[in-house]
């Protein structure tokens, strides 16, 4: 048995030496062979028959870089997905901005439109309220006017059927 393990005892090797790779042997068989920790059962489950050595288990030996290209990979693909999904929230907020951006415009345009159209009503209701001050202003005249013709009229009819008895 050569490799790892070294050679079997009693092949032509020091008994001393043996003894350092003994425990380096103990280590490998430690590493392969390990046993998880003892599990606590209830009291109802634990039968009489059964002894508490029979609950280990073999639980092969996973190098530990196959467990650490597995957690770069997870990594990896987390960290790809995290950018993806970064990179997607950054487009919208792009697009958000530009629709933000659009729709400020647009209240401008139309703030600065109402504001025109504000000025131009009133202006529109003064020139109102103008012409009917003139129109009232007229009314008033055409009045006086009418009152003075009417008593020049009588007037005029008085002299009239006055100077008739006369002749």
């Amino acid at each position: 048995m050569e490799g790892k393990l070294g050679r079997v005892r009693g092949q032509g090797e020091n008994p001393g030496d043996w003894e350092g790779k003994e425990k380096t042997l103990e280590v490998l068989f430690n590493m392969i062979l390990r046993t998880p920790q003892q599990r606590k059962r209830r009291v109802e489950s634990v039968s009489e028959h059964e002894s508490p050595v029979s609950d280990r288990r073999l639980v092969p030996y996973v190098e530990p870089s196959d467990e650490m290209v597995c957690t770069y990979h997870c990594r990896q693909m987390v960290k790809s997905e995290f950018f993806a999904a970064l990179n997607t929230a950054e487009k919208q907020i792009l697009d958000y901005k530009s629709r933000l951006e659009t729709l400020n415009n647009d209240l401008c345009n139309s703030e600065e439109e109402r504001q025109k159209y504000r000025d131009h009503f009133y202006s529109a209701e003064q020139e109102l309220q103008a012409s009917k001050g003139r129109e009232h202003a007229l009314k008033e005249q055409l009045l006086k006017e009418i009152t003075d013709y009417q008593v020049r009229y009588h007037t005029q009819l008085k002299r009239c059927s006055e100077l008739e008895v006369l002749y």
